[in-house]
Formats: structure tokens, sequence, C-alpha cells
């Protein structure tokens, strides 16, 4: 297993989710086929534990309604042994958005640092509805119909953050920013967009990386970085205006 991710954070319909976990799953404990496109069709046995939810390296959580403290006791009753070399385990929280306040705190300190070979993966379908301090710790996919253009047409000022040009006239994003009707709520969707949207720049530049010089990299590292800041501290009632003016000014030029 390569470049795994110690936490990701899927988005997406439920059943749409569970599909992709499966074959993300196949794709990495299958014994008969390295073929994508037929794996699915496998019933090796490990296909066979994967697809029953029975696997041995995979622990599989899903709540009937939000998660109880038992239910996180769970992972870390598992985590606490130490994994052989190069040994891979994965917890999946499916339908993540039912942790509570108090079970998503009480996951921070183990999402921040899994134990070495301990993988996350987060299964939700409303990313607003999880703390913006798990967002920031991980990688976030979405398989949504939602699309980035979508997003920017939904929510045009983040145009003036993938647009260098537009980053230096701060007089022109000030005029936007009274013509839009910003609110506290879609402050936090918004900053989960423009994170998306960055993140999937880094991953592109993982894939292809002969297309972005490292200048270009160090910017996003930046970019991503004071995103993730932002999302730890998110505009209280009635700041959603000051928030955006400062993000902007503030915002890696």
């Amino acid at each position: 297993m390569k470049n795994i991710v110690p936490l990701q954070i899927w988005e997406g319909e439920s059943s749409s989710l569970i599909e992709e976990a499966l074959k993300y799953f196949q794709i990495n404990f299958c014994t008969q086929t390295t073929d994508t496109s037929k794996i699915s069709n496998c019933f090796c046995s490990n296909c066979k534990k994967i697809k029953t939810l029975t696997h041995p390296s995979i622990l599989w959580l899903n709540p009937i309604k939000n998660y109880t403290v038992d239910d996180i006791e769970k992972i870390f009753e598992k985590t606490q042994f130490n994994l052989e070399e190069n040994e891979e385990y994965f917890l999946v929280l499916e339908k993540a958005h039912y942790l509570t306040t108090i079970t998503a705190n009480r996951l921070l300190k183990i999402l921040e640092e899994p134990p070495k070979g301990y993988n996350f993966i987060l299964l939700t379908n409303n990313l607003e509805k999880i703390l913006p301090t798990i967002l920031s710790r991980g990688i976030i996919k979405q398989f949504s119909n939602k699309n980035e253009s979508n997003n920017l047409e939904e929510f045009p000022l983040l145009k003036y953050f993938l647009d260098k040009n537009k980053l230096n006239d701060p007089a022109l994003f000030t005029t936007k920013l009274k013509e839009l009707e910003i609110t506290d709520n879609n402050s936090l969707e918004m900053l989960n967009i423009l994170f998306k949207i960055f993140v999937s720049q880094k991953n592109d530049s993982y894939r292809t990386p002969n297309n972005m010089n490292e200048k270009e990299k160090l910017y996003l590292d930046k970019a991503l970085n004071f995103i993730k800041k932002q999302l730890l501290i998110p505009p209280q009632s009635g700041s959603a205006t000051l928030f955006w003016k400062n993000f902007y000014l503030n915002f890696p030029k």
C-alpha cells in the first residue's frame, strides 16, 4: 500500500460513498486482481470479507443515531495495539455528521496524530456538520454532483482567491463584498469549498508533478495552511463581512 492518507473525509450520497469505500478497500487488499475495472466482481477471500464488513483490518462504524462515547471507545480500544511493520488498519466512520460535539472532540487528538498504520475514513453527506477542527486535519474528497464551477457560480466571491491578479485589489474586493449577502452560515460553507478546491489542486500537483513548479507548489501549501487556520476560527455572529475583509487582506499572495 502506498501514499495512504491517515485521515480522509469523503462527502457524497451515502450509498455511493459505501460503494466507493468498498472498492477502495478491494483495491488495497484484493489478492486476485489489480484491474480496477473488474475488482468489484472479485470474490476472493479478502473481497468477500470486505463486502460483508468483516475484514480483520477494517473497523466499520455505522450508528443508528448520533455517535456515542461507547462508539468512540471502540476506536481507542482498537488503536491501542501496535501494528506490524507495513501493516495498515482502517477505521470507517459512516455518517460522520452524526458525531456530536462531545464525540468529535474526543476524537480530535487521535485524528491529529493517528498511531502508525491506523487510517481513518469519515463518510458524510454534509461537510457543514463536521467540526472545522476535524476538516482541517484531513484530506477532503467529494463524490457528488456539485462541481467546482457550480460552487463558484453560487459563491462568486471565491473567484478572487483563485486568480492571483485579483488578490492585489482590496478596493474591488470590498465593493464586491458589499454587493453580496454573505452570512455567518454560508461563510463556513465557502471556507470548506475553497479548502476542497485547493486540496484538489494539491492532489493534481502530485498526479502531474511536471505541470507545476516548486514556487507554485509552495504557494499551494501556504494557501492550504492559511485556510485550515481560518476553519478553526470561523466568523462569529454578525462578523461575516469583517471576516472576509481580513481573510482577503491576509490571504497568501
